[in-house]
């Protein structure tokens, strides 16, 4: 079973396109709901409304390394100039604060239901029978999706990238690092990241 808030579903061309916040999921809703060249005829969804007939659409979603996926949160939430604030949603979580009480608050064990959808562990996202993308290679697994589906390829647009995004690993320390590699060590594993 999955845990995800949001599906984008084609009943014109068969797909159903799970969620992973800061996983392309806004490169995804411009792509396939938005598209200025195509009708996808695509629409945003709960999960629950996968259901009867569609049970047999092609079913894909993105991921992305755990450190980067991170930090990537960190500074859409925290770390945000552009928008202080927006998207804090615990009293634990305050604008600005440094990198390792993020870290030290996220890394606290919660039931996966309890948890921010923007750092839940990957894992409570996927599905057996779906196709897993990485966004280290979004644009050629995005490709073969795209191929396998069998819809015409148009270069995906790049949405709501990270403000000052900047080489993640500058931001841990062996403390932080440790700690995040256990936490997600599910995703780790599953997904295959070092």
């Amino acid at each position: 079973m999955t845990l995800c808030e949001h599906c984008i579903i084609s009943d014109i061309y068969r797909f159903v396109y799970y969620e992973i916040p800061r996983c392309a999921t806004r490169t995804m809703l411009e792509y396939f709901v938005r598209h200025p060249n195509m009708d996808y005829g695509a629409s945003r969804l709960a999960p629950g409304d996968v259901t009867g007939g569609r049970r047999e659409y092609y079913k894909f979603t993105f991921v992305r390394n755990p450190y980067d996926r991170l930090v990537s949160c960190y500074q859409q939430k925290i770390n945000n100039h552009r928008k202080p604030g927006l998207h804090i949603h615990e009293k634990e979580l305050r604008y600005g604060m440094p990198f390792k009480d993020f870290v030290s608050h996220v890394t606290i064990k919660k039931r996966l239901g309890e948890m921010d959808l923007h750092y839940r562990p990957q894992y409570s996202f996927i599905r057996e029978d779906m196709r897993i993308g990485r966004l280290e290679d979004f644009e050629g697994d995005f490709r073969r999706i795209i191929n396998e589906i069998g819809l015409p390829y148009y270069p995906a647009p790049v949405v709501n990238a990270a403000p000052n995004k900047k080489n993640w690993q500058r931001f841990y320390k062996k403390d932080t690092r440790a700690l995040v590699r256990k936490f997600y060590d599910k995703d780790f594993e599953m997904l295959g990241y070092e």
